[in-house]
């Protein structure tokens, strides 16, 4: 297994992109993981999406979104479509070939809408704990008004007291792509959704599922997993579907 780690400016912010090589390269399609909002790339989720790759033969990619890890001072300046274009210019300059996005949360989004852009370099899309979320509908009338005044909030999910922070930036952006009512691809498209996720819901996955028009689509709610869809369940599907977007 060979890394390279490259560092790349976009938009003024400076953030690394890192290759995995197998030992072996077999496939002509790479896998890139795209982590979601206010999380980062070093954690378990990541490296076992990568080992994944490793064992099918696949390149593996990953990278921060702007604003995030060494950029967090830019993070209120960014939005869905500042991460949208932070991968169209990855896929147009640094990444070749076909490739397979995981995305998680806000990076399933981002590969979504990316990939409807750039259909000839999608070979498939897993979106893990992504939906149509209307940010405004899920903050309190406390929240709102916060929001109003000061621009951000700094918001808990359920059940979890480590708070991120919520733009009006952001949300505005989140609000046009859910205001599109049809999202057609040329590659599938699989949606993996938690049912003991508190950020996430049911109805949410199904909104943004019922507007995905793709040559084969598949939502999977998988009974066991939260939003952070680290389990074992969740890990072996995305497995089989890796392996499914290959042959």
């Amino acid at each position: 297994m060979k890394t390279t780690e490259t560092q790349e400016i976009f938009q003024g912010f400076e953030f690394s992109l890192k290759k995995v090589e197998p030992e072996q390269i077999t496939r002509d399609t790479s896998i890139v993981y795209i982590h979601g909002q206010a999380a980062r790339n070093q954690h378990r989720k990541a490296n076992a999406i990568c080992q994944m790759a490793q064992d099918l033969g696949c390149c593996f990619y990953w990278y921060e979104l702007a604003g995030h890890a060494d950029n967090l001072k830019k993070y209120a300046q960014t939005d869905t479509f500042t991460w949208i274009n932070q991968l169209t210019y990855l896929l147009e300059n640094k990444i070749s070939g076909k490739v397979i996005i995981v995305g998680s949360c806000i990076g399933g989004i981002t590969g979504l809408f990316t990939g409807t852009q750039m259909p000839n370099r999608i070979k498939g899309l897993i979106c893990l704990g992504s939906a149509n979320i209307n940010w405004r509908k899920k903050l309190s009338a406390k929240e709102n008004n916060e929001l109003k005044t000061n621009g951000f909030i700094y918001h808990c999910l359920a059940g979890r007291n480590i708070p991120f922070m919520l733009t009006e930036k952001f949300i505005s952006s989140t609000e046009k792509l859910i205001a599109i009512p049809v999202i057609k691809t040329d590659f599938p498209v699989y949606l993996f959704a938690g049912k003991n996720d508190p950020l996430v819901k049911k109805e949410d996955v199904l909104q943004l599922y019922a507007k995905i028009f793709a040559p084969k689509k598949a939502l999977k709610l998988l009974p066991n997993a939260s939003h952070g869809m680290r389990d074992s369940t969740t890990m072996a599907e995305v497995r089989k579907t890796l392996r499914r977007f290959l042959h």
